[in-house]
């Protein structure tokens, strides 16, 4: 017998002239699957948009601009290998007061246009066999009056363009029964997170509502702005269930003697399900959504007079859901009488690290020249981009903005209504702990779930908002596979040359499994021998200073 501390060479080795081994077996694994959506490549391009448009001979002369509106719809994606052709519309509106005919009142008016664009977006992939999606949005509008029968419409939009493939992993999960070499086994649990769904779905939101008492009829549908708050998903057995808040604000010509400008505002919450085949309830859900059609009508309500409202809307959504699952991986394997070679790879999976809401408090007062003509705020609207991203200790810190439009009635006559921009900064952390941000993924959609003006002191407009961070962040799991494995039995004569026993002190850095491969015997041979290692894993590492006895598996037991 001899006596070896862990990590020393004691055992005597030996130069056999003839061949140790003697045939060469092949074992036959067996693999579970795991399917993975990822990245292939992705390319984000901006685009600028530049016309002019003429105002038509039923509308009015232009006085002043108070404010606009854009929206981008995609109408699809036709990719060609490393190329991809989108082709849209850049839809706005803009609501200018016009001036009177012969001197008469001054008078809100809307015009509506839109603006087509096809871009070749280059990509760093082949395509053709990817699932490919794309998301558009204005980075900035600019529309200005060029004289009172034309305006000038200028835009940058940003297109993002992804291509995302299944990749299949086979991971080893057993060995054939009938392998007669008796292997060891040695199993490991990895837990990640499973996208079970990956789709892209329209959702239609149609809502109604009445003009209270005190408001009169409508004669004339000027503007409207409708925004998507408070949304929440979860799912359910039957799908995606969507709930949130429509805010609706519009503006109109009354149905009265002097044609008086009036304006209503409202918050009207809503529901929907979308169909997701094999819908699981304990799923985490990851939604995205983008607005890509509106409609606001004027109906009679039950006396005949225009006093409903009915809005429609249309929501593209980017629906995933993801959960966690387990795998029982092969880890390794070893034969007491033989060499075990393999061949490994490395499978790259991810684990859900968080998925949480973050709440940002934002305000700003905004000067007006003429705050002395202030009369009353008639609506705000306010649109929220995320600029830059920086891993802290904390988490991630997200900076951005809000850009905010305030809309105000006046005292004067020339100038009746106005409005003004401002941009507000903001900083928000979501907090993860205890993550690598080398190797962290993560997405993060901001929206804005608040938003409220009202006249301040000092002249100013106070503007409050809370900007949401909508937020999911995930961490890489990597472990290897086996992928081919083969088994060369130990020639007789060596093995018998080996130490039968060896006095064996642990120096606590081996498992029970890394000292049985090392000494020709089993996990449960050393718990069966050792009184100090009956209660440890194959995994467990031996304490430091433990003292086992290792005897060396005896070939005719194999046999």
């Amino acid at each position: 017998m001899m006596v070896e501390s862990s990590g020393s060479a004691l055992i005597k080795q030996f130069t056999v002239s003839k061949h140790l081994y003697q045939e060469v077996y092949e074992l036959e694994l067996k693999y579970d699957n795991i399917h993975e959506y990822t990245i292939k490549c992705s390319n984000t391009t901006q685009i600028t948009l530049d016309d002019d448009y003429n105002v038509p001979d039923s509308k009015t002369d232009i006085d002043s601009i108070i404010k606009d509106f854009g929206l981008v719809v995609t109408d699809g994606v036709r990719v060609n290998q490393d190329k991809a052709q989108v082709e849209g519309n850049l839809k706005y509106a803009v609501l200018y007061i016009g001036k009177g005919q012969e001197g008469g009142r001054l008078i809100p008016v809307r015009l509506d246009g839109s603006l087509h664009f096809v871009e070749n977006v280059n990509l760093s992939c082949d395509a053709s066999d990817t699932d490919v999606t794309c998301k558009a949005y204005i980075e900035d509008l600019t529309i200005k009056p060029v004289n009172s029968r034309k305006i000038s419409v200028k835009a940058i939009v940003s297109i993002t363009v992804t291509c995302e493939e299944i990749k299949n992993a086979k991971v080893a999960a057993q060995i054939s029964e009938d392998e007669g070499c008796k292997p060891q086994l040695l199993f490991k649990d990895y837990e990640y997170a499973q996208m079970d769904v990956n789709m892209r779905d329209n959702l239609r939101i149609k809502e109604s509502m009445s003009l209270p008492n005190g408001k009169t009829d409508i004669s004339e549908l000027v503007w409207d702005d409708v925004d998507v708050r408070n949304v929440s998903t979860r799912m359910t057995e039957d799908g995606l269930s969507v709930s949130g808040e429509l805010s609706v604000f519009i503006m109109y010509i009354g149905n009265d003697a002097a044609g008086s400008v009036q304006w209503y505002e409202t918050a009207v919450p809503f529901t929907g399900i979308i169909d997701v085949s094999g819908a699981d309830p304990d799923s985490i859900c990851y939604v995205g959504f983008n607005m890509t059609g509106k409609n606001i009508d004027v109906k009679p309500d039950y006396d005949g007079n225009n006093r409903d409202i009915a809005v429609e809307l249309v929501l593209d959504m980017d629906i995933r859901s993801y959960k966690d699952s387990k795998k029982t991986a092969l880890w390794d394997i070893y034969v007491p009488l033989g060499t075990m070679n393999k061949k490994q790879s490395d499978v790259h999976l991810k684990k859900l690290l968080i998925r949480n809401n973050t709440k940002c408090r934002v305000s700003d007062n905004i000067k007006l020249a003429d705050y002395i003509n202030l009369l009353q705020i008639v609506n705000a609207t306010a649109r929220v981009q995320i600029d830059d991203y920086e891993c802290v200790p904390e988490g991630i810190e997200v900076r951005g903005a809000v850009m905010v439009n305030v809309c105000y009635i006046t005292s004067d006559d020339n100038a009746p209504m106005g409005s003004v921009n401002s941009v507000i900064p903001y900083t928000g952390v979501v907090a993860v702990k205890e993550y690598d941000k080398e190797n962290i993924e993560y997405q993060i959609r901001p929206c804005i779930e608040q938003l409220t003006a009202s006249m301040g002191s000092n002249a100013k407009i106070e503007v409050k908002a809370v900007v949401s961070l909508d937020a999911i962040c995930f961490e890489p799991v990597d472990f290897p596979t086996i992928d081919e494995c083969e088994y060369i039995p130990t020639d007789e004569e060596y093995y018998a040359s080996l130490p039968s026993m060896v006095g064996y002190i642990s120096d606590g850095r081996c498992s029970m499994w890394d000292i049985a491969k090392k000494y020709n015997t089993t996990c449960d041979a050393i718990r069966s021998d050792n009184e100090k290692a009956e209660r440890l894993s194959d995994s467990d590492v031996v304490p430091c200073g433990t003292r086992l006895l290792l005897i060396k598996e005896s070939m005719q037991e194999q046999k």
